[in-house]
């Protein structure tokens, strides 16, 4: 396996990661007027897309390299008409010259390459456009007993886990920054937005299963052994309540 390749991952990713806060759609919402033409650049399996739509902000476009994750999107949204699934990467999007007036990147936007993806958000977005990137952190308190599930991950890797794909990492100030160095943008707001996710021990378990970035910097013997020692350690537990800290980036363009 890869850093970024979901296409063994697919499936448990569809079926057990966590959504999002249900109030992001209204954040977004707020920025126009009349419904925007909208695109959800690598969109998995479509959990940000559903969440969004579910909240009355549809989306034109889902956009996703992955044959895996994208057939599921198309299987999660097989009932919502005029919806246009295209296979292919931020980079290089399909898409007319200012044709939208939004793009969403949920817990994606790391895997790209910053100036070629922003460079072809800003050509296809409208005057006024909006880029949404956000993520979706754990948030991990030293008294959570969950805690000790990320000091395990440090022990098999002797305390050198680098997380690649990890929102907590991303400098809130440093992403506003660099967005701005591009002078697509006329400013950049952000949001943090908690909310509270219960797992069952088996969705836990497969949210667990869908991570590349461990399991690629673990390898396949001690991510297992690392599944294993979770399985241990919730098995007389019905519901496991993570908290999430979903940051958002909204870069407005000129």
């Amino acid at each position: 396996m890869k850093y970024g390749d979901f296409t063994s991952l697919a499936q448990n990713y569809n079926k057990f990661r966590p959504s999002y806060s249900n109030k992001i759609p209204n954040i977004l919402t707020s920025y126009f007027k009349s419904k925007p033409k909208y695109a959800d650049i690598a969109s998995g399996t479509g959990i940000f897309s559903k969440l969004c739509f579910s909240n009355g902000l549809k989306p034109n476009y889902i956009i996703e390299p992955n044959q895996e994750m994208i057939g599921y999107a198309k299987l999660n949204f097989k009932n919502v008409p005029k919806v246009k699934f295209i296979k292919n990467y931020a980079e290089k999007l399909t898409l007319k010259n200012n044709s939208l007036n939004l793009i969403t990147v949920a817990s994606a936007f790391h895997w790209f390459n910053f100036n070629l993806a922003i460079k072809e958000f800003n050509r296809v977005l409208k005057d006024k456009g909006v880029v949404c990137l956000c993520w979706n952190t754990r948030e991990i308190k030293k008294q959570d007993f969950v805690f000790e599930f990320e000091e395990k991950l440090k022990k098999l890797k002797n305390g050198n886990l680098i997380r690649k794909s990890s929102g907590n990492s991303i400098d809130k100030d440093k992403l506003i920054e660099r967005l701005m160095k591009t002078n697509m943008f006329s400013h950049v707001d952000y949001f943090e937005i908690f909310h509270t996710e219960k797992f069952s021990k088996s969705r836990y378990i497969g949210a667990w299963k869908s991570v590349n970035d461990i399991r690629v910097n673990l390898g396949e013997k001690k991510f297992n052994s690392f599944i294993q020692y979770l399985d241990d350690k919730i098995s007389n537990k019905q519901i496991i309540n993570t908290n999430y800290k979903n940051k958002i980036w909204i870069a407005c363009k000129k």
